[in-house]
């Protein structure tokens, strides 16, 4: 994944360039599918270039730290390396789960502060949001 987004970003970059487009937002990896079993996933590079976020929002509490809820969707915010991203993941969707809600569309990572800002690994943020139907699954 670390070749795709470091080969990508820059052909997405030059192009809003290119158009004289200004993102909005940090660069985000999208991904429609995860198998853990093999490794496999199907994921997009992207860069928002529009955006709205609701206000409305309430705490949660995960095992490794804190989240946030709208009405539609569940979010946490990581600091540091990548590798606290795998523990977020399986505690979201254990959320989900938990709170019989469904998933509504691809997996959102956005990578706030990056290794294109900074080789701290420590300053690495990290936002991972799940959308989810309104209604439940019962």
């Amino acid at each position: 994944m670390n070749s795709f987004f470091r080969e990508s970003y820059p052909i997405i970059y030059d192009y809003l360039r290119a158009k004289d487009i200004e993102p909005v937002g940090s660069s985000t990896g999208i991904y429609y599918d995860w198998d853990e079993e093999n490794f496999i996933t199907d994921l997009a590079a992207a860069v928002p270039i529009s955006m709205s976020i609701s206000k409305d929002k309430k705490s949660v509490d995960f095992e490794f730290g804190e989240g946030f809820q709208t009405k539609n969707s569940i979010s946490c915010e990581l600091k540091g390396g990548y590798s606290k991203s795998h523990l977020a993941h399986l505690s979201i969707y254990k959320w989900l789960m938990t709170n019989n809600k469904k998933m509504d569309g691809p997996v959102l990572e956005e990578y706030i502060t990056r290794p294109y800002d900074t080789k701290d690994t420590s300053e690495y943020l990290t936002r991972i949001t799940y959308h989810f139907f309104n209604e439940s699954l019962e």
